[in-house]
């Protein structure tokens, strides 16, 4: 359903809802309730079809809480619960606020996209009830998934199915006999594509040559230098930089308390803030626009805050795509063609280390509480590899000669 240009009222079976776009492109719904006044609460996406099917839930949760409807139970009539009312009643507990010990809006997003596939599945299969998921379903649940999704996404879904099920039971929803028991071994290495040098400089090169790519120039050398989520770069406020001990604070807001609203509250996958060094080049990249209007350092091309989202898919239209010729994937392999935004964090990773950044250092910069991460991110290329070992002493000078 494509998104109405103007704030539109929606009728839902309980309220009429407002629904209109934040600052940060987050979509929210507004309704009134007699007796209590105006409420506000946000669907949790940017995305129009997910914010009207958060709508759906958000309009029945609010009825079950204002007295308007029965709560829901977690069962039905003959004792069992339900695929979807499972689901359900688990995302109405976690969509509470994270200071109540809820999920951030972004995760919840994550969690209603792992919901859709395994509902999906559960009717594909002809599953209906949580009493019929068990080890079996879960095993071939985890294979199809498999088939479209790379591993750690596989794990993180199946992780969370496994999540749902340990609440149903620790709410005595399923019985203790029913609970999934299932180890999961964390998968290793990163499927994620990480950029070369030389794909990095021709990707600068390709901005540099199309004025109306400048904006996106410039991300692209905010992400090498930093190794900064897209997230973080589009919310890095000209307050973050001093130039004076040449350094960029990546703020997490969320324990902030701010006397006057400069925007929404900014927060970081580590829930901590962070001091990144500016490298010298991207020094002399920002120095020029530090005078322009507006907070935000790196802007979209007509001015407004970056969307990750939008920025994502011009820089594959725009960028990865032209230049996949010039930097062919071979068959069945990950290659340039594959690179997206996130591959500028491993690139930086991996150059820093290649560069003689210790691994603690690297740890700070990128935001990690854990060095395994870092392993993680790190990509030792075969040339980089014979660069390496070259340089290695295992013996003494001369100790070793050419046979005679």
């Amino acid at each position: 359903m494509p998104k109405p240009t103007k704030n539109p009222k929606i009728k839902k079976d309980f309220f009429e809802w407002s629904i209109n776009e934040r600052n940060d492109g987050c979509l929210q719904a507004t309704t009134y309730v007699a007796g209590v006044g105006r409420i506000r609460r946000s669907l949790g996406t940017k995305d129009w079809d997910e914010a009207l099917e958060a709508l759906t839930e958000l309009d029945r949760h609010e009825a079950e809480e204002h007295g308007l409807a029965p709560k829901f139970e977690g069962r039905n009539r003959s004792g069992e619960v339900t695929i979807e009312d499972g689901w359900q009643a688990f995302l109405d507990d976690r969509d509470r606020g994270q200071v109540q010990g809820g999920v951030s809006p972004t995760t919840l997003k994550r969690y209603r996209a792992v919901r859709a596939h395994h509902v999906a599945f559960a009717k594909k299969k002809g599953i209906t009830e949580w009493q019929q998921f068990g080890k079996q379903e879960f095993v071939a649940f985890g294979k199809e998934r498999e088939k479209v999704a790379g591993p750690r996404t596989v794990f993180f879904e199946l992780n969370l199915v496994k999540g749902v099920n340990l609440w149903l039971v620790h709410e005595e929803m399923l019985p203790e006999q029913l609970r999934l028991r299932v180890k999961l071994p964390k998968p290793k290495g990163t499927s994620t594509y990480c950029y070369r040098q030389q794909e990095i400089s021709a990707m600068v090169r390709h901005c540099e040559a199309a004025q109306e790519l400048e904006w996106l120039r410039l991300v692209i050398l905010g992400l090498t230098y930093t190794g900064m989520r897209i997230g973080e770069l589009a919310s890095l406020r000209w307050s973050d930089i001093d130039f004076d001990t040449n350094h960029i604070h990546v703020v997490d807001e969320r324990s902030r308390s701010r006397k006057k609203n400069t925007g929404p509250v900014r927060t970081t996958k580590g829930k901590r803030s962070r001091v990144i060094p500016m490298h010298p080049e991207l020094k002399e990249v920002l120095r020029p626009l530090r005078e322009q209007a507006g907070g935000y350092v790196f802007k979209a091309q007509k001015g407004g805050q970056l969307r990750p989202r939008v920025v994502l898919e011009v820089f594959i239209r725009e960028v990865i795509t032209p230049l996949s010729s010039t930097f062919p994937t071979p068959e069945n392999e990950i290659g340039f063609q594959d690179g997206r935004l996130h591959s500028f964090r491993h690139a930086f990773c991996s150059h820093a280390l290649s560069g003689g950044a210790s691994v603690g250092e690297v740890q700070d910069w990128l935001g990690h509480a854990d060095s395994k991460m870092v392993e993680h991110y790190r990509h030792l290329r075969d040339d980089q590899a014979q660069q390496r070992m070259s340089s290695l002493s295992f013996t003494a000078d001369d100790t070793v000669s050419a046979a005679s």
